[in-house]
């Protein structure tokens, strides 16, 4: 099950870096999992008999939520995560050069294109998005960072 509605990036091992560092801190600190526990704060998945999922199956808003709740309400997450989340978008950019990404992301807007072009839709619009345009953008993304202080 995916849910679309906030993807952050294109890369699994962002995430991975979180979780993993997450489960390692939780085993060498568990008694700072109290608060967690305190709180009664961590949100609770069960199993939906209706579409064959079990509990074990989460969907990603539910470990979204997970993640935000642990990192509000342990310290020490909290403050690894300030450090990860520079990470994650250094990486992706490592990862997925801006020339390879918008070369990928363009071949799939022209085959989704070509595809509809063959269904009978007409007029359909070029891939809208230039290497400039998205500089301009990753600009605007940096400035809005410094201006929080980040």
């Amino acid at each position: 099950y995916v849910d679309a509605n906030n993807f952050s990036g294109t890369s699994f091992s962002p995430g991975a870096i979180v979780w993993a560092e997450t489960q390692a801190f939780l085993l060498k600190y568990p008694k700072d999992f109290q608060a967690v526990l305190d709180s009664n704060s961590m949100p609770i998945h069960t199993a939906d008999p209706e579409n064959d999922r079990p509990a074990y199956v989460v969907e990603a808003r539910h470990g979204a939520l997970v993640g935000i709740t642990l990192s509000a309400l342990v310290r020490g997450i909290g403050e690894r995560n300030v450090v990860t989340g520079p990470l994650k978008r250094q990486r992706m950019w490592e990862i997925h050069p801006l020339d390879k990404f918008l070369a990928c992301a363009k071949k799939e807007w022209d085959d989704w294109k070509k595809m509809l072009g063959d269904q009978g839709y007409r007029d359909l619009p070029d891939y809208p998005y230039s290497e400039e345009v998205v500089k301009t953008y990753l600009e605007k993304e940096i400035e809005d960072y410094k201006s929080k202080g980040r």
